[in-house]
């Protein structure tokens, strides 16, 4: 009976903490906006990184795709994050802090507009995502 009880109340302690414990917790918000050209437009990202757990997120990584509305194949566009030159090669964000990572691309006035899709990978392949929609003018 006691080593039952024992035994289930290790379990669903181990069970309840999962994941909630030695996990970063992240926010991460995006702005997006456009600076109108006559055939192409500018569109800026900034994708903001707040570290709001208990442990450092590192080695994180972006990847973006880029959806044109009305309906148009999804284009991947992580190759259009401005590099940042990080001490020893290691990019993180600690606890309490935020870090910023921009995007500029050009894409065609055609489209009414484009959802840009954002996803934050650490080194343990946990992923945040986010979705933004941007008009063309």
């Amino acid at each position: 009976g006691v080593f039952a009880l024992l035994l289930g109340g290790t379990l669903s302690y181990i069970r309840f903490f999962k994941g909630r414990i030695l996990k970063p917790k992240i926010d991460l918000d995006i702005q997006a906006g456009c600076l109108p050209n006559k055939s192409k437009n500018l569109f800026w990202l900034e994708i903001a990184i707040t570290n709001k757990g208990n442990v450092t997120l590192w080695n994180y990584r972006i990847l973006i795709n880029v959806r044109p509305y009305p309906l148009a194949p999804l284009m991947d566009i992580s190759n259009c994050v401005i590099p940042s030159h990080y001490l020893f090669g290691e990019n993180f964000v600690d606890v309490g802090e935020t870090a910023f990572e921009h995007v500029v691309i050009e894409l065609d006035g055609k489209s009414q507009a484009y959802t840009f899709e954002v996803a934050l990978l650490d080194d343990q392949n946990t992923i945040w995502r986010r979705c933004l929609t941007v008009e063309n003018p």
